[in-house]
């Protein structure tokens, strides 16, 4: 949660009967942050997380264990791209029209956004721990890819998510304040909307304390050990060639095996760098809640390292979610194709100049989308082919092309 300024409600407003009665500009970190760079990065999320959604729904990936996680992540995106609307409008709390939306920020603003970015978050480690199950432990994988525990761990995740950020949304308060005092006028013609939210109304209290310390670890530290853990036993995996051995020993040297090994090399790429991006870009705000969160005077017209930090830093969580479905693309080819596809960057049947057809080889096109050829090797069509074309043509040379998303 980004709100953390350590006042509570009587010297908030004390501060502002203080302040002078002439407005005065907001910092230029506000305006490059929200009303900047994070309207670009909400277009080009919700844009991307809805094609990723629509790219996944294709029947290419209907048998992909993994493409129910990568569905309900794309879903938590968006729903967090949308609950930054009212941050950026409101230049994270800076400026309130009416009541209303005052009421909205203080009790749900940055509430719903912390809950939706711990829910993205242990949806990845669902996946990062499922994949390492994969070249460890892979009796244990087969049990939890049934779909009822898909399932429950999404609904735990999403109870806990919400769960932890119900004392923030209840303790919070919304004040009019004037030169004068105080004013309980839901019109507030005359003053200033304050937002009191629940990291700052009890701030002092014991209880807010002890609170404060296990919110920040359910929500920021333990996903970090998680995925650094996780990250570091598929990176060992890599380097000891566990995973093509494992594919191997599981479904075979042959074809089939080939295809499992590129299925879950692609895959154990994308969870590694989906981890990585969550590390390295959720990382300046884990530091600034756990570090630099306190108390400032006239925060949004006065600039101050710290609060420069926060902008920075919220900024780059909000581009750590748009980047999901971009790794799904770069790193997969299969999700790549189905792209091009969907925007009619490309026709399905259509010749690559490879030696191959919509990504596949030739024997591919007669025998299945998953059949796999080893490079070089000569292969003969053996499926018989109508209109009189012959059923004995051999190619030679072609490279094969392996489905990545699909098992």
């Amino acid at each position: 949660m980004d709100e953390g300024m350590s006042i509570n409600t009587t010297e908030r407003v004390e501060e502002i009967q203080r302040m002078d009665v002439e407005k005065k500009d907001f910092t230029f970190a506000h305006y490059v942050s929200y009303l900047g760079m994070m309207p670009v990065l909400f277009f080009i999320g919700v844009v991307s997380s809805v094609a990723c959604l629509r790219v996944l729904s294709r029947p290419t990936f209907k048998s992909l264990h993994a493409k129910w996680y990568f569905q309900v992540l794309s879903v938590g995106d968006l729903g967090l791209f949308l609950t930054y609307i009212p941050i950026m409008v409101t230049l994270s709390g800076c400026k309130f029209e009416y009541y209303w939306f005052a009421w909205y920020f203080a009790h749900l603003g940055w509430t719903l956004a912390s809950a939706l970015h711990a829910f993205c978050t242990y949806v990845i480690a669902w996946l990062a721990l499922d994949r390492c199950l994969a070249v460890w432990w892979h009796s244990a994988y087969k049990n939890v890819q049934r779909p009822r525990v898909q399932y429950w761990r999404a609904i735990i995740t999403l109870i806990c998510s919400f769960g932890v950020q119900i004392t923030y949304m209840v303790d919070a308060e919304v004040l009019c304040t004037t030169p004068g005092g105080v004013e309980a006028d839901l019109n507030c013609q005359n003053g200033t909307w304050l937002t009191v939210d629940g990291f700052q109304k009890s701030y002092d209290e014991s209880w807010h304390e002890h609170f404060r310390r296990f919110h920040t670890s359910f929500g920021r530290w333990i996903p970090c050990a998680l995925l650094t853990v996780f990250n570091l036993s598929l990176a060992v995996a890599v380097w000891q060639g566990k995973i093509h051995a494992n594919a191997a020993t599981c479904a075979g040297e042959g074809r089939k095996g080939a295809r499992a090994r590129t299925w879950e090399r692609n895959l154990v790429a994308t969870m590694i760098a989906m981890a990585t991006s969550y590390l390295v870009l959720s990382l300046p705000i884990t530091i600034y809640l756990t570090t630099y969160a306190e108390h400032v005077d006239d925060r949004c017209t006065t600039t101050y390292p710290a609060e420069t930090l926060r902008h920075t830093a919220n900024t780059l969580q909000f581009l750590q979610h748009v980047l999901h479905p971009f790794f799904l693309a770069a790193l997969n080819p299969t999700f790549r194709r189905e792209l091009m596809y969907m925007l009619r960057l490309r026709e399905r049947g259509t010749y690559s100049g490879t030696g191959t057809m919509d990504g596949y080889s030739s024997d591919a096109l007669t025998k299945g989308p998953h059949s796999v050829v080893p490079a070089g090797q000569q292969v003969r069509s053996v499926t018989p082919i109508k209109n009189g074309i012959s059923n004995n043509a051999i190619f030679e040379g072609y490279h094969s092309s392996v489905t990545s998303l699909a098992p």
